[in-house]
This record gives C-alpha cells, structure tokens and sequence, in this order.
C-alpha cells in the first residue's frame, strides 16, 4: 500500500509501531528504512556512458515516498540523467501491474517495443514483457553491457 501511494508515511510508521510495539519517531523510521541504499556504481558508470551518447534515459521504479526522499537528500548526480521517473507511489500502480507500464509507455512516448526496459526481479521483466517493452532480467554489470551489445548499443563502461 505504501509504495503504491496508497497511505501516507505517517500512516505507515503508525502502523508499523502497532504492529510491532517500537517507539521510534517517524523520521527515526524513515531513515532507518532508507539507508539501505548503496550506488550500483558500475551500472551508474554504464549510465553515464549512455547519457554521453545521447540515449534517452528513464526510470521506472516501484518506491516509497520516504525512500524517494532519503534518495534525493542524497543528490546522486546520475539522477539528473533519468527523465521521465516514473515513481510507484506518485503513480498508484506498482511493478508488475500493467498499467504502471502504461503510464512509463506514455510518458516516454515511444513504441513499447522501442523502449529497453531492466528490472532484477522476474515478475517485473514478464510485467513488461507483456506490456510489449524490450525487458531483461538485471544480473550483473557485464550481462548488461552484454544485453545493451545485443541490441547494437556498444559502450566502454
């Protein structure tokens, strides 16, 4: 409920210190629930690399509003790179519902088939898949530049 947008973080910690009896402040919560996050520098590195060549970038992320603000606190760079973002919680819908591809579809604005799409989790990539994207399952940096190689995207990263 919470990364479709569907309750609000105050919501959220009420329910979670009722659940599980803590006591801890909402932003106590907020940061303890976003400090998980660490760069996947060698796929920022492949990013970087696309964004200099001139490929269109995005992002389409199933997320929360306090992992979205933890995220921009920190002001990666490479974030300036990706437009459209195309955020769960903002949208209503989350990965692998259809409609959250919709929405990425029509704010990219092109062809579904024309759109490279990379997700780590399988449910996500058939989600997309069935959406008519271009979908690979994420595993590693070189498997990346692999599936970007097969598809006529040569990069140095």
């Amino acid at each position: 409920e919470y990364e479709r947008g569907d309750i609000s973080t105050e919501e959220f910690c009420r329910r979670l210190r009722a659940e599980t009896g803590i006591k801890q402040s909402d932003a106590d919560i907020c940061q303890a629930a976003s400090d998980i996050f660490v760069p996947n520098q060698p796929v920022i590195e492949i990013l970087e690399e696309l964004y200099l060549k001139q490929w269109p970038l995005g992002l389409l992320s199933n997320t929360c509003d306090a992992h979205w603000q933890w995220i921009e606190q920190q002001q990666y760079s490479f974030l300036n790179r990706l437009e459209p973002l195309v955020l769960s919680f903002r949208a209503g819908v989350a990965k692998p519902e259809s409609e959250i591809y919709e929405i990425a579809i029509e704010r990219v604005g092109l062809l579904p088939r024309n759109i490279f799409f990379v997700d780590d989790l399988p449910a996500n990539v058939a989600g997309a898949k069935a959406a008519g994207l271009d979908a690979v399952l994420y595993s590693t940096p070189t498997q990346l530049l692999a599936d970007l190689a097969e598809r006529g995207i040569n990069i140095t990263a």
